[in-house]
């Protein structure tokens, strides 16, 4: 198996570095995935979205929901993260709902990527619950895909679930796949659970690399 390698820091972007003689075998690679449809997820967006995702702790307050996308110019390959942290996009936010304005998602990536994207991932929280879309998910992102499909032709959601925070520090878990579109890890604190839907809503299959 041929890596992909990946650097990532606080500047929220992640690129992707082809080495040597890796690079052809590596192309052959995400070809092979895109020919399958799949999501290919690097763990250090893993990383980022761990971070993203305990961002919302509060002493003596709820945890409440945030919201971060992936993009990519391949339409199965994630390469750029964005954290999403503005006012221009978050509109309103609860421990059970958060209401983001679409138009300036799609602004702030097109804003922050050197290329237009081929692939858009918007991800949000579910502090204490599932991985799994409400009905008001539901609703909200399918009138987000009308809009997202005039800028890019692929889109996914994902779903982020996150424990409140415990009350020990215990080992982390490294991230594993436990079902077509879902990824499980624990940090020291909480336990961590993604998953990835299409654009009508079906599981997107994904697949973790390095």
């Amino acid at each position: 198996m041929r890596r992909i390698s990946i650097k990532a820091g606080l500047g929220s972007k992640i690129r992707i570095v082809r080495r040597g003689k890796r690079e052809e075998k590596t192309e052959k690679i995400v070809t092979q995935e895109e020919d399958k449809n799949v999501l290919l997820l690097s763990s250090n967006f893993l990383n980022l979205a761990e971070i993203r995702a305990e961002s919302s702790f509060r002493p003596q307050h709820e945890d409440v929901e945030v919201i971060y996308a992936l993009s990519g110019r391949e339409h199965n390959v994630p390469d750029t993260f964005h954290k999403l942290s503005s006012r221009f996009v978050i509109k309103t936010v609860t421990q059970s709902m958060i209401l983001a304005n679409i138009e300036e998602i799609v602004n702030h990536i097109l804003k922050e990527r050197e290329e237009e994207p081929q692939l858009i991932i918007i991800v949000h929280t579910h502090p204490s619950g599932i991985a799994h879309p409400s009905e008001s998910d539901k609703e909200y992102l399918l009138r987000a895909t009308k809009i997202i499909r005039r800028y890019v032709p692929t889109i996914i959601f994902g779903i982020h679930s996150v424990s409140s925070e415990g009350d020990i520090v215990r080992e982390r878990e490294e991230p594993k796949k436990t079902s077509k579109n879902r990824i499980t890890w624990s940090s020291i604190t909480r336990s961590h659970e993604i998953a990835f839907y299409g654009e009508n809503l079906r599981p997107a299959e994904v697949v973790l690399g390095e």
